[in-house]
């Protein structure tokens, strides 16, 4: 089977993703026909719930790969993501764009430049929301 070209980036700063998260991720590239690339910011989620996610992922057959970037912040995610053209959209999962918008660092603002869809994903579903 080769790689999809479309992808879809799930970014992990301090938090593995909840099998909501996950869920929704796969879902999502299953419609779109897109591979998942999992890509974690800064140094605070180890190494070895990154490489987890990916299995997890990739045990339901779908395309899935990890990149950490150790040294970057949302504004070089956004340039990088705008850069590549395979970039179908991105997924922040809802505790880890709290944790940037109570950061209060102005990272949370940088998400407005991307050029693709940033799609935030709760842990509950909206039933249990409400």
């Amino acid at each position: 089977m080769s790689e999809p070209y479309r992808k879809v980036l799930l970014v992990l700063i301090e938090h593995a993703p909840s099998p909501r998260v996950l869920d929704a991720a796969c879902a999502l590239c299953g419609r779109l026909g897109a591979g998942l690339e999992v890509v974690r910011l800064g140094v605070r989620l180890p190494e070895d719930l990154l490489a987890a996610t990916v299995k997890e992922v990739a045990r339901s057959g779908l395309s899935c790969s990890a990149v950490a970037k150790p040294d970057w912040e949302a504004a070089d995610l956004v340039e990088w993501a705008n850069g590549r053209a395979c970039v179908a959209t991105v997924m922040l999962p809802a505790l880890e764009h709290e944790a940037l918008s109570e950061a209060g660092h102005g990272e949370a603002e940088q998400w407005r430049r991307l050029s693709c869809p940033l799609v935030v994903v709760g842990r509950e579903s909206i039933d249990e929301q409400m």
